[in-house]
């Protein structure tokens, strides 16, 4: 018996899932059994039809063989073979990783943080924590299908109202959730521990370049061919302007509109893409989503690589060690009016120059 463990959106509800699949050793596919679902330890008594077992897309789904009874879903990230990454070998998530800096760095300074304030606004996810520090991602609505159904929405997120109580060693687990929504939060908050390191400790290996966009100090003089995964209509206007073969992989392609509507790729044509690609552009959504080291692992060695957005304000080691070269992130100087603006719909753009600034990561060397 062969035990896979699988990152996949789920084919019924149409959301991300860890799976842990059973076949017959040397006969598969198909599946035989689910014997562990995410989705299902995060809401209790969903109705599973094991759509997974014979779909397509769970079927040619990357995985990792387990042959043991041992799983680890949702707590120390989804695991690859060492083998399929770019950069340093590793078998953990970069979450995963992320978290265990936090520990490891923090120490008992973690355990006295506490969470001060939350919104989960339309566009961005904030937190502010103890210590004035805060920190914003991407809040993934268009990945919520419950979005339309008010007790599906409450299942989201079950303990709204009482978050404060929530430990924020607990919160920042929440990042590698299944449910993208808890998922938002638990970045937010690594975003915010991620700051509190910064200025306790400062980040090793990592120049910090402020007031700047991580599009700016990108090298295109040799580059050809950009991909862009997230449709990010300033950086479009711009590489059109450069003459570059630009390809913008994108879930939706209604958010690409007008002339832009060409550069449009499926997220199925992800490998394809960014396999070939000189420079490769994702947006800070791709750490949300959990998508971001499947992704990594299709860029070719000599490829620039940026992760853009104010999701991209993660202690950068662990993504300069994937081959990563650098992070356009956000500091967010007045947590107060951050969280006021997110919660009345606002954006980075709202956010920028005002209660916070750019700031750049770049590997030293």
């Amino acid at each position: 018996m062969m035990i896979f463990l699988k990152n996949i959106i789920c084919p019924e509800k149409k959301c991300r899932a860890v799976v842990e699949l059973v076949a017959a050793e040397g006969k598969f596919p198909p599946y035989s059994e689910v014997r562990t679902c995410s989705l299902q330890k995060a809401e209790k008594g969903i109705l599973c039809l094991q759509a997974c077992l014979t779909s397509p897309s769970v079927i040619q789904a990357p995985f990792t063989v387990m042959r043991s009874d041992s799983l680890r879903v949702c707590l120390t990230g989804f695991e690859k073979p060492a083998g399929e990454k770019r950069g340093r070998a590793t078998t953990m998530s970069l979450l995963a990783e992320t978290i265990r800096l936090m520990q490891e760095e923090l120490g008992d300074d973690l355990g006295k943080m506490r969470l001060e304030g939350l919104v989960v606004g339309v566009f961005f996810t904030g937190v502010k924590l103890t210590g004035k520090f805060a920190g914003m991602a991407r809040t993934p609505i268009e990945e919520l299908s419950e979005a339309v159904c008010c007790p599906g929405s409450a299942a989201r997120m079950p303990d709204a109202g009482r978050l404060k109580q929530q430990k924020v060693s607990d919160l920042m687990q929440w990042a590698l959730d299944a449910n993208v929504l808890k998922a938002a939060v638990g970045v937010a908050t690594l975003n915010a521990l991620s700051h509190c390191l910064w200025e306790k400790k400062g980040f090793s290996g990592c120049k910090v370049i402020e007031a700047k966009d991580a599009f700016d100090l990108l090298d295109f003089t040799r580059a050809r061919r950009v991909a862009l995964v997230g449709a990010f209509s300033p950086y479009i206007r711009q590489i059109e302007r450069m003459g570059l073969d630009l390809a913008v992989v994108e879930k939706n392609p209604q958010v690409l509109r007008g002339e832009a509507a060409k550069y449009f790729h499926p997220a199925e044509d992800a490998s394809k893409i960014l396999s070939h690609a000189d420079v490769v552009i994702l947006t800070g959504s791709t750490i949300v989503n959990h998508t971001i080291d499947d992704l990594l692992s299709l860029v070719r060695r000599n490829c620039q690589v940026a992760i853009v957005g104010p999701t991209a304000s993660l202690a950068p080691q662990s993504f300069f060690n994937r081959g990563v070269s650098l992070m356009g992130g956000m500091r967010i100087t007045d947590p107060d009016n951050t969280l006021r603006v997110l919660a009345e719909g606002g954006s980075g753009h709202h956010i920028d120059g005002k209660y916070g600034k750019k700031v750049v990561f770049v590997p030293l060397g």
